[in-house]
């Protein structure tokens, strides 16, 4: 019975969301977009795992967190070299009004990785990612704390909670993409 209560503290504290393909959006999905890489790519699955519950609401900044992602490559034409690529990241924007960053990652050499697969290729990326506090000081106590409770939902699977996950990647010369 010990056993049984240790497991299920431990899935209540582990923040599970699972992402979308951008295809649409389900009632447990979230949009997944992969910016320049969108035509090259399909989103086979996303799940993004967490420690906020464990660490609470006024401790996002301690909490830790992996992306994983597993992409295909489509048979479309690579256009991009590693080299095109200036730099890229990977982010979780939550839902609510603020639109705020609830997860961040630089992920310059995994996108330089990703355009170097052929086509049919399947690539698993687990990609620690660092979770945003969003407290400003010269905000109100009650702001600092609905964009925290935003975020903490976000980053705990709360349904609708997260509105997407996206690949930011800047090429060194965008006027020839």
């Amino acid at each position: 019975m010990k056993r049984l209560y240790l497991v299920l503290f431990a899935i209540a504290t582990m923040g599970l969301v699972s992402c979308g393909n951008g295809g649409g959006k389900s009632s447990s999905q979230v949009p997944v977009t992969l910016d320049e890489l969108d035509d090259y790519f399909t989103v086979k699955s996303c799940k993004l795992e967490t420690n906020v519950a464990e660490k609470g609401l006024e401790h996002l900044a301690d909490a830790k967190g992996t992306l994983t992602l597993v992409l295909k490559r489509n048979k479309e034409d690579m256009k991009l070299k590693p080299s095109d690529i200036e730099w890229a990241e990977v982010a979780g924007s939550s839902s609510e009004d603020t639109g705020y960053k609830v997860f961040t990652a630089d992920i310059d050499g995994i996108a330089r990785k990703l355009v170097k697969l052929e086509s049919g290729d399947e690539e698993t990326l687990e990609i620690p990612v660092r979770i945003i506090d969003p407290y400003r000081s010269y905000r109100s106590d009650e702001e600092n704390q609905k964009d925290r409770q935003a975020h903490y939902d976000a980053l705990t699977g709360v349904k609708g909670a997260l509105s997407e996950v996206y690949f930011d990647i800047s090429l060194k010369d965008e006027d020839d993409y």
